[in-house]
C-alpha cells in the first residue's frame, strides 16, 4: 500500500469514535510506512482529537504537544490523555472535562 492510500485511509478514520478502529488506523500508518512519519503527516494527525490521542497513547507512548489543542476539545480525550500519556494534570485540557459530570468526577479523583 503506498504512502497515499495510507493517508487517505487514516483521514476516513478521523471521525471513528471507535478505539481499536482508530487504534489499529494509526499504528498500521506509521508501521506500514516503515519509516519515520513527516512533519505533514504529523500535523495531520495532531488536528483530531481522537487520533491525535491514540497516536501519543500507542504509537510515540509519550505527551504529544502538537495534538493537545485538538484532544482539549474534547473531555473524554483530555480525562484519559491526562491518565493515561501525561499522568498528571492537563490543564489545557480542564475547561472542557469540566463540562462533562463523568469525566470531571474520575479527573478530580
Amino acid at each position: 500500500m503506498n504512502k497515499l492510500l495510507l493517508r487517505e485511509s487514516l483521514s476516513k478514520s478521523f471521525d471513528m469514535e471507535n478505539y481499536e478502529k482508530l487504534k489499529c488506523a494509526v499504528l498500521a500508518y506509521n508501521k506500514a510506512l516503515n519509516q519515520k512519519l513527516d512533519d505533514s503527516d504529523v500535523a495531520a494527525i495532531s488536528e483530531v482529537a481522537s487520533i491525535a490521542f491514540f497516536y501519543a497513547a500507542n504509537v510515540i507512548q509519550k505527551r504529544f504537544e502538537l495534538g493537545e489543542k485538538a484532544i482539549s476539545k474534547k473531555p473524554s480525550y483530555s480525562y484519559v490523555y491526562s491518565r493515561d500519556v501525561i499522568k498528571g494534570r492537563f490543564e489545557l485540557g480542564e475547561p472542557a472535562i469540566a463540562k462533562d459530570a463523568n469525566n470531571s468526577y474520575w479527573y478530580a479523583k
